[in-house]
């Protein structure tokens, strides 16, 4: 079973813990719970608490977008 690691959604500045992320080329690759934003991060180093904020790797837009306006 993976580690739970902390991330920060780029979208919704949202804070969530998760061991359901995909590695891809060095990066994590996770779906945010609260917007479903697909968020890319750099793998944490020993002593950094959780992952930087997480970047799009192209723009995914959430798909709950739409029902928020």
């Amino acid at each position: 079973m993976k580690k739970e690691l902390k991330f920060l959604c780029w979208y919704c500045k949202g804070e969530f813990s998760s061991n359901l992320y995909k590695e891809k080329e060095g990066f994590l690759e996770v779906i945010c719970p609260f917007c479903e934003a697909v968020c890319v991060a750099k793998r944490p180093t020993e002593n950094e608490e959780f992952l930087q904020e997480s970047k799009p790797l192209k723009t995914v837009e959430p798909s709950k977008k739409k029902e928020l306006e």
